[in-house]
């Protein structure tokens, strides 16, 4: 049974964060708070995390909205469906989210409080590099963050 709200708004509602973080669960209670604090924790504050679940059996989704009642202003539980995997999840996440920038994140990282700022700052260096309007992709492994 379908059960998304985006917190009964439209995404594109919200106020606009200059990112996306989207982040794609299943069954990752395990995990899954230790990487929201991370996220919650980043020194680039001009973001919006948009949480997905893929249908998980254990304590992921009690875990995630806890956390978003107490962070509403950065986190957003979208809901929760099957969907069958992590790809089809994160593309519906990116089906439902416009920002200018969108990062993406396994349930099971933790990021340094840097990475958001870290990434901004190397993709408008290339954005620089490249001319405006061209579309590019950073991998973050590769610039420490």
């Amino acid at each position: 049974m379908m059960q998304d709200s985006f917190n009964g708004q439209n995404p594109n509602t919200f106020s606009a964060p200059s990112v996306a973080v989207l982040l794609a669960t299943y069954n990752g209670a395990k995990y899954i708070k230790e990487q929201l604090e991370s996220i919650a924790c980043q020194t680039y504050q001009d973001f919006i995390c948009f949480i997905h679940d893929d249908g998980s059996s254990d304590d992921t989704v009690n875990i995630v909205k806890a956390f978003c009642e107490t962070h509403s202003g950065h986190f957003n539980f979208v809901g929760t469906h099957k969907v069958y995997g992590a790809k089809n999840n994160f593309i519906y996440l990116l089906s439902h989210v416009t920002a200018p920038y969108i990062m993406f994140s396994d349930q099971d990282d933790v990021w340094l409080p840097e990475k958001v700022e870290v990434s901004m700052k190397k993709m408008k260096m290339t954005e620089r590099l490249r001319g405006g309007g061209n579309p590019c992709l950073l991998e973050c492994q590769s610039c420490r963050c």
